[in-house]
């Protein structure tokens, strides 16, 4: 018999195979796994003796029922591994050790539950880790019990140690025990006495880190560490290759042929020396400077951008990793003047009858140092462009020569390539590899990929198609690098520039004319003026650039718009604001919200009929059901302001620009009437049909609603712009609206896109108001209880106003509104989102015992991290038993959608409804009460209760699946345990997780239960006092106590 294997991950990837195709019958197996909970328990519990067969029949019968037949060989065996974290091997000579012989069904139900708790993924690789390095422990132990190991036969060892490990996880050096032996060995040998010092820091810095007390910049600064410490380590274990590859690339002293043959085989070759002159590169960084400085005062300045905002033009735009990408005023004439640079481009292109290679772009791209706050990520690994023909080996069509302007290096980030991939076969063979790595490690430098320094001067030219990526700058000054982009002069690139240009045509200037003269008859707004683009059409007071961007997009109607503005501002000031107050009136006449509501709703009810399914249970609406109301919006104040509209010329176009020109023009001129139009406006565009900010759900307005005791207050997020009641999907599952429902149902909304901080009077003053407001309408409930909920915009309404809650729910909230894309209004002011964002905080805080928060978000989503982070600054979310913040496996915003479509969604907002209004079981309240206790941190000693006390120390904690990994004495046996425990096998009490000092812990203190010790006590006292009266008493009180 051969020798047998198992591959790792061939492995792993089979048990979860198997275990997402037994997920799909989750559902039907989940009242099946309760009431089989027992038998489940006791198969983790003791594996060597196998519960009685018919206790597992439900379960069982259950999933193949499920199944449905899908799995046909359920009644075949299998091997499953007795612990997830033991790897086999079996020679002729020895029996299958940790391996239990299952039914295939069971092995699907057990892989489940593996999956459920998190046995694979992060844990498992680090399982793995530590199983490689327990082998490496033995080999080092033979080494010590064999003195006369040669020095180099242990060098070697320890060398591919730390190769292979050069910064393993603390978890995996204290596991496998291997720590103990480098210990050993380092009083003999110093090569074990530096890799192990190496990993002392390197665990320290981990520690930094991870310890979320610690100051911010310190943590940077060790997470920078780490991936600086595991960058040259990578790059160290690759020397050769590297500089083998980088020399391959090098073109000093080559020919013209040489280089030529070079760049067809990699794709990419540099020349580190300068080729011009000190006085030319001194013109070049001259001319660098000039067009810098003229495109920021010339071009971003009279636009209101700065080099923070996002823009994108022909001449200029922002590249990933705060760099910026400038073709304004460049002049490439000194490099197209190098003959040495043109003979080397013209001979890779080659002879052709087709054509000639022609100048594309020249630019030169600015990479600035790290910004505070801001992440210093290299770039993605990306091409230019792709190939002309997908599959083919094609000659060069188009390639960027780039010409550093200082000295690149790996300190402020030298550009990274992957040699042979502007080839497609190499580059689908290698790109996915590469892209895995740097999702592991986004610093990490590929063995097959080069990083060569350049000096100013020098030149770099790679096919368009080679696989790269700019580095970070970790200097203190810009990176400064000309580009010049050559191809052949039939070649049409629509990849890297086709945006509007920044430089006006001759149309552009004359619109520019016509809407100079309007501003000349009002005066600037100085104001508007310092403030950054147009901001939100329907809350701005830049009407020129309301016209500018018509004027662009349809000249005719631009025109018409420019006619009705200079006949209003022709208008006597009498005559302006009698139009100005019709215009009020219509908005905020009920003849007009009684438009818009029966408009709303016949175009839902078109709508609901187009649609195969229904949207009764949906909590939000799509874009495409928003983006319908909102034509539907505009369509009806061009139907109701038609006559006020055509009177002065105004165009009645679907986006309504003819009446938003109007309305910021008229709050321009009429300053007394400037905030009565913005809230007329604002208290209009509402896509509820209540038309208000605050309503019960219309389901609550039947009386005899005797039975409501708690009140669900209901914050609406701004969807794609245009609020509406939220969340009635699962409310209505949940029963919420029924006859005999104990709960009342109350919509908070927030048209005027401000996250609850305008009000009505159009001061910002939003906090004072909706809390007012809110109270108001609580008080009028008479209830017992509040419950706020909320997501997105409204997940942050709730935790703005959560100190008036009793339970808040909120689900991705938007905290920090500072730089948040989806914030338009340019007159929200710094000041007042800063005040919103420290607010939410303190709230969140300062809550009690009378307020519990609870918060999701997504773990994979940057942004929603990023928000959950800024509550992280001030408070610790475990010293405080009252906001517990929840985490889900997920990468976008659109989380509650997400755990909706699991069907996830409605038993999370059950269980905390049950919570909030008392309403668990005993086990419920249990296991609440079982999660709400804090888990032992990692390396505390106890002593856990099983047929005795047996001592062990906490080596790993999951405070997700609520679980310590304890490590038992004398045997190093590891076990999950739950904390504390709910294993209704093993009646546990409160003493049986026991805390003991590190001194009994070494010492093996004996423990004993509470029973036991008293009845030990009271033996003992009878013996001493010869069985007399004391000894009886001390029982008793004992048996008391």
């Amino acid at each position: 018999m051969a020798a047998i294997t198992n591959d790792p991950e061939m492995e792993r990837l089979g048990a979860n195979a198997s275990a997402h195709h037994a997920l799909q019958y989750w559902s039907s197996l989940s009242s099946a796994a309760r009431f089989d909970s027992h038998a489940f328990d006791s198969l983790w519990d003791d594996w060597s003796t196998p519960p009685p067969t018919d206790s597992f029949g439900q379960t069982w019968r259950s999933l193949l029922i499920a199944s449905e037949g899908t799995i046909p060989d359920f009644s075949f065996m299998t091997l499953i591994r007795e612990k997830s974290e033991s790897m086999f091997y079996m020679d002729e000579e020895e029996c299958c050790g940790g391996m239990l012989i299952v039914p295939r069904a069971q092995f699907y139900f057990i892989e489940i539950a593996r999956c459920k708790e998190k046995y694979y993924g992060k844990t498992f690789r680090r399982i793995l880790s530590i199983f490689e390095l327990i082998s490496f422990k033995n080999t080092l132990l033979t080494y010590l019990t064999n003195p006369s190991t040669p020095s180099v036969t242990i060098n070697e060892t320890i060398s591919t140690i730390d190769e292979l490990y050069p910064l393993p996880h603390k978890l995996s050096i204290a596991r496998s025990g291997i720590g103990r032996v480098l210990r050993k060995l380092s009083t003999i040998n110093n090569a074990a006495k530096e890799l192990l010092e190496r990993w002392r820091h390197g665990v320290e810095l981990g520690n930094l880190a991870a310890n979320i007390e610690v100051n911010c910049k310190i943590r940077e600064a060790a997470v920078y560490g780490i991936k600086r410490i595991m960058l040259s380590l990578n790059s160290s274990t690759t020397t050769s290759k590297f500089e083998n590859l980088v020399d391959t690339l090098d073109c000093t002293g080559k020919s013209v042929e040489e280089i030529t043959s070079t760049f067809l085989k990699k794709g990419v070759v540099y020349h580190p020396q300068p080729i011009f002159t000190p006085s030319e590169i001194m013109e070049l960084q001259k001319m660098s400077k000039s067009a810098f400085n003229d495109l920021i005062s010339e071009q971003l300045k009279p636009r209101g951008l700065s080099l923070n905002a996002e823009f994108d033009f022909n001449e200029v735009r922002h590249r990933p990793g705060n760099r910026l990408d400038n073709r304004y005023k460049i002049d490439p004439t000194i490099v197209l003047e190098n003959e040495e640079i043109i003979k080397i481009v013209n001979s890779i292109f080659g002879e052709s009858d087709a054509g000639k290679v022609k100048l594309l772009y020249s630019g030169i791209v600015h990479s600035f140092p790290k910004k505070e706050g801001a992440d210093n990520a290299p770039q993605v690994w990306h091409r230019d462009g792709p190939s002309l023909v997908n599959g083919v080996e094609n000659r060069t069509h188009c390639l960027n020569l780039f010409i550093p302007l200082i000295n690149v290096n790996e300190n402020n980030g030298s550009t990274e390539f992957v040699p042979t991939t502007h080839q497609d076969a190499q580059f689908e063979k290698l790109a996915p590899e590469i892209i895995k790595s740097n999702e592991l490690d986004e610093f990490y430098l590929h063995p097959t990929a080069v990083k060569p320094s350049c000096e100013a001067g020098g030149w770099l030219a790679f096919d368009i198609r080679t696989m790269h990526r700019g580095g970070c700058n970790f200097s203190d000054s810009n990176r400064d690098v000309m580009y010049l982009t050559f191809a052949w002069d039939w070649f049409v690139d629509v990849h890297m520039f086709n945006s509007s240009s920044l430089i006006p045509t001759s149309t552009t200037i004359t619109h520019q004319c016509l809407v100079e003269g309007l501003i000349n008859l009002i005066g600037e707004d100085v104001e508007w003026s310092a403030m950054e683009g147009v901001g939100h059409p329907h809350y701005t007071l830049k009407f020129e650039d309301l016209l500018m961007e018509c004027l662009g997009e349809e000249e005719e109607r631009g025109r018409e718009n420019v006619k009705g503005c200079r006949r209003f501002l022709g208008l006597e000031e009498r005559e302006r604001e009698a139009f100005v107050m019709g215009v009020l009136r219509c908005l905020k006449g009920e003849e007009g919200r009684r438009v818009k509501i029966e408009n709303l709703r016949s175009n839902r009810q078109k709508r609901e009929k187009l649609q195969k399914s229904s949207t009764d249970s949906s909590n939000f609406t799509s874009i495409t059901e928003d983006y319908s109301d909102i034509q539907c919006l505009y369509s009806t104040l061009n139907t109701l302001l038609s006559p006020s509209l055509l009177s002065f010329g105004f165009t009645l176009d679907p986006h309504c620009s003819g009446f938003l020109i109007m309305l910021s023009l008229m709050k321009r001129v009429d300053v007394k009437n400037r905030d009565c139009l913005e809230e007329a406006f604002t208290s209009w565009w509402n896509g509820s049909e209540d038309n208000s900010r605050f309503f019960f759900s219309k389901k609550h307005e039947n009386e005899g609603f005797e039975n409501v005791d708690t009140l669900i207050v209901v914050f609406s997020s701004l969807g794609s712009g245009l609020v509406r009641p939220e969340w009635g999907g699962t409310l209505k599952q949940l029963s919420v609206f029924d006859a005999e429902s104990r709960y009342k149902v109350l919509h908070v909304l927030d048209p005027a896109y401000s996250w609850f901080n305008q009000d009505p009077s159009c001061k910002w003053k939003g906090g004072e108001y909706y809390e007012n407001e809110i109270k108001k309408r609580i008080y009028d409930t008479s209830v017992e209880r509040v419950i706020f909920l909320g997501d997105s915009m409204g997940g942050a309404g709730a935790l703005r106003f959560c100190h008036l809650a009793n339970y808040t729910l909120s689900f991705t909230p938007q905290i920090d509104l500072v730089g948040y894309a989806a914030v338009k209004r340019s007159d929200f002011k710094l000041s007042t989102k800063k005040e919103f964002k420290e607010r939410i905080a303190l709230n969140v805080k300062n809550t009690d015992s009378n307020n519990y928060v609870e918060i999701h978000y997504g773990e994979h989503c940057t942004e929603d991290v990023r928000q959950i982070k800024i509550l992280g600054d001030d408070f610790n979310s475990s010293s405080s038993p009252n906001v517990k913040i929840v985490t889900h496996d997920f990468d976008d915003h659109t989380l509650s959608i997400h755990l909706k479509k699991k069907n996830e969604l409605e038993p999370l907002i059950s269980k905390f409804f049950k919570f909030a209004i008392g309403d668990f079981s005993e086990e419920e309240k249990l296991e609440e009460l079982r999660k709400s206790k804090p888990l032992l941190p990692v390396g505390t000693c106890v002593g856990v209760y099983y047929d005795c006390y047996h001592l062990g120390e906490v080596i790993e904690v999951d405070e997700k699946l609520r679980k310590i990994l304890v490590r038992y004495v004398p045997n190093n046996d590891e076990y999950w345990e739950d904390y504390p425990s709910n294993n209704p096998i093993v009646e546990r009490r409160e003493g049986d997780f026991r805390v003991v000092s590190r001194e009994e812990f070494e010492g093996r203190v004996v423990l004993r239960r509470g029973d036991e010790e008293t009845r030990e006590r009271l033996f003992f006292e009878r013996e001493e006092d010869g069985g007399g009266e004391k000894g009886e008493i001390e029982g008793r009180t004992m048996r008391m106590l």
